[in-house]
């Protein structure tokens, strides 16, 4: 092997070894915000400094009329099903893409059966035939360049944001639920009690 040859080896690999440490983009980093310590309310509040409002947070005031009217509003609301229906799709989206980064296979089978009239050129010769096909593929993209991984992050990160929306949309029906009760609807909510 003369020593061109093998600087030009040496060369390929080096170079394929450069390309394979390459990524797609920075790894994400959320956003960090100061949030207070402890949360501050009014010494007349219903709530408790220890009080969790995880789940259901109507339950906590004991009015079974606010608890069937939200529960009712929760079970028919159109735009939280909606919510709920793109959150089952980005839970689907992040699945497929986190196939990709799996091997695929895939086979095929066929049989065919053809009979050729006599009054053709080839029938007189080949009147009838049998064909059989079988096939199999299998692939799998090694991710060096990490295409597989950032997609699988970001499907993530959209499955994060429609869980949220979720959240939210159910968080504002209920509180939309809770004010058709209350004396004076909150600030920016306006009910029509008509």
């Amino acid at each position: 092997m003369s020593r061109i040859s093998r600087i030009r080896s040496a060369s390929i690999v080096l170079a394929a070894a450069a390309a394979t440490a390459c990524t797609v983009g920075r790894d994400y980093e959320p956003t960090k915000f100061d949030a207070p310590q402890q949360w501050q309310q009014n010494a007349d509040s219903t709530l408790t400094a220890d009080a969790t409002v995880d789940g259901p947070w109507w339950q906590t005031f004991g009015d079974t009329q606010l608890d069937e009217l939200v529960g009712r509003a929760l079970a028919q609301n159109l735009d939280l099903r909606a919510a709920f229906a793109r959150l089952q799709s980005a839970r689907a989206l992040r699945g497929v893409a986190e196939a990709d980064a799996l091997p695929s296979l895939d086979a095929r089978g066929g049989y065919e059966h053809r009979r050729e009239s006599r009054n053709t050129p080839f029938g007189a010769f080949i009147p009838q035939t049998d064909i059989h096909t079988i096939a199999v593929d299998a692939s799998w993209e090694l991710d060096l360049w990490g295409r597989v991984r950032r997609s699988v992050e970001a499907a993530s990160g959209e499955l994060d944001a429609s869980a949220a929306d979720a959240d939210a949309a159910a968080i504002t029906v209920a509180i939309g639920a809770s004010a058709l009760l209350s004396p004076a609807p909150p600030i920016g909510l306006s009910v029509d009690r008509a």
